[in-house]
């Protein structure tokens, strides 16, 4: 059948139908053009397909610029733009995604391996690397370059409430670099590390650098404080020593000048208990007035001072609150003048040994006594001072044997002791004896033992106008006249 036109409700034939130009034979239409519009069929099969710009042959799309379709299925596919809302592998799984280049270079790989999607990006050939745009505005928001570096203005957590890690897969050894020698980073949160050691010459915190084994601060001409608000111990140093101010000729300060007046102390720890010190170092009792005006005290069990060559002390009044000081290995002592016995309200049985009892002379009822020592070094000093004034006392009976205080120990290897009443010993002292207007006396005082083996004083009249010489007792310069003056100095040895 031929013609121009054919119409037909319902046409059922075998016959082959053609205008000469567009051809229907066997259910194939050929044609130069199809145009229509809506195109349905289950299977469309060409061995070539153009339209003067796009080709289709042999299952390969060419010359196409824009390939735009809603599910594009295809075992082989190349083209330098793409958009399509779905690209499906044919096998589903295990599947490898190529990305080529116009020339054939691997740019990038991406593999469907299950229910999980991993991707692998990489470059063989690319001078750029990768750049993410954000599509309205064609910014760059992130940049992976060629070297594996990925730039971005800001890495923020999907769950802020959740903890981020950030290379935490690294192995012992390994080295993280955040930030270049010229970059400020800014921490806002609290740092917490195992470990911060320098890299170079050391960790600069604002001014201070903290090297290997040191702390430096590059504006050296102003104060540092550290701990100032701690009211608790702050300790410092291990083992080891610890050296303060060792360089020139600087200083160590203890105490504040910003608080109420309070004590400065160092206290010293040498064992393992918990005392408050063993040995302590303590400033007390500024004033506003002048520098240098406090009290030093140094609380210890035995203070040791050695010195190659000088100890120089220099003060208006040095102070000694000890009995004894030792001097190498020998004992010094130091005791100021103490009144041992004064009237009134004593007797002579207060300075005498003997006589004793009845026998014992008594001092006159104006009489002005005092019975003093002294001890300096390894020597004790006595003086005694007697005037009657113008009543008498009683004679009593026998010699007078004086006592030695007996605040010390007499040294009894280097003094020659008399018996009572001899004057033949060892010469400790001087005394002088008066009736005033009528005789004078002078003599010597020795150190006697009694039968008892008690010791004390005998005083020996050597060179006397009127009264007669001898050792002085009732017979010999006694207590019983009126304006009697007597007085002896001593001075004996002592261990």
């Amino acid at each position: 059948m031929s013609g121009d036109s054919y119409f037909a409700k319902t046409m059922s034939a075998t016959v082959e139908i053609s205008d000469g130009i567009t051809t229907i034979e066997d259910g194939n239409i050929t044609a130069n053009s199809i145009t229509t519009n809506t195109f349905n069929t289950n299977t469309f099969q060409a061995s070539t397909l153009t339209d003067g710009y796009a080709t289709i042959q042999n299952g390969n799309i060419t010359g196409v610029n824009t390939l735009s379709c809603n599910e594009f299925i295809t075992s082989s596919f190349s083209t330098p733009y793409i958009s399509v809302d779905t690209l499906t592998s044919t096998t589903i799984n295990n599947q490898y995604y190529n990305l080529l280049d116009t020339t054939a270079n691997l740019i990038a790989q991406i593999y469907n391996q299950g229910s999980t999607f991993v991707s692998t990006i990489y470059t063989s050939a690319m001078s750029n690397g990768w750049k993410f745009y954000y599509n309205p505005t064609s910014t760059t928001c992130m940049t992976l370059d060629i070297s594996g570096n990925l730039k971005t203005n800001s890495l923020q957590p999907l769950t802020t409430s959740s903890t981020f890690n950030i290379l935490t897969n690294q192995i012992t050894g390994a080295i993280t670099n955040i930030g270049s020698s010229l970059s400020t980073i800014i921490f806002l949160g609290t740092i917490k590390a195992n470990t911060i050691s320098p890299n170079g010459t050391g960790v600069t915190v604002n001014t201070f650098t903290f090297g290997a084994n040191n702390a430096t601060n590059s504006n050296n001409q102003t104060n540092v404080n550290l701990f100032i608000d701690n009211i608790a111990p702050v300790n410092i140093g291990g083992s080891g020593g610890v050296n303060l101010a060792k360089q020139g000729s600087y200083y160590v300060e203890v105490g504040s000048q910003n608080y109420s007046p309070f004590n400065a102390y160092i206290d010293f720890h040498t064992i393992n208990v918990p005392n408050d010190y063993d040995c302590r170092i303590i400033a007390s009792g500024g004033n506003s007035v002048a520098t240098g005006g406090g009290t030093m005290d140094i609380l210890t069990a035995t203070t040791n001072l050695t010195s190659g060559t000088n100890i120089t002390i220099t003060a208006p009044i040095i102070t000694l609150s000890t009995p004894k000081l030792n001097i190498n290995t020998n004992q010094f002592r130091f005791i100021p003048w103490t009144t041992l016995v004064g009237l009134p309200s004593s007797t002579l049985s207060n300075v005498m040994n003997f006589p004793t009892g009845a026998n014992c002379p008594t001092p006159s009822s104006t009489a002005t006594l005092k019975y003093r020592y002294s001890v300096i070094g390894n020597t004790l000093y006595v003086n005694y001072y007697y005037y009657s004034g113008a009543t008498a006392g009683t004679n009593g009976n026998g010699v007078y044997q004086y006592l030695i205080p007996s605040v010390v120990t007499i040294n009894t290897n280097d003094i020659i002791f008399t018996s009572t009443t001899s004057a033949y010993g060892t010469v400790v002292g001087n005394t002088t004896m008066k009736q005033v207007g009528s005789s004078n006396g002078i003599g010597k005082v020795y150190i006697t033992n009694s039968s008892l083996n008690v010791y004390g004083f005998m005083l020996s009249i050597e060179m006397s106008n009127v009264v007669s010489l001898g050792v002085q007792g009732s017979s010999y310069y006694p207590y019983g006249y009126t304006n009697l003056f007597y007085q002896f100095d001593a001075m004996i040895p002592i261990v």
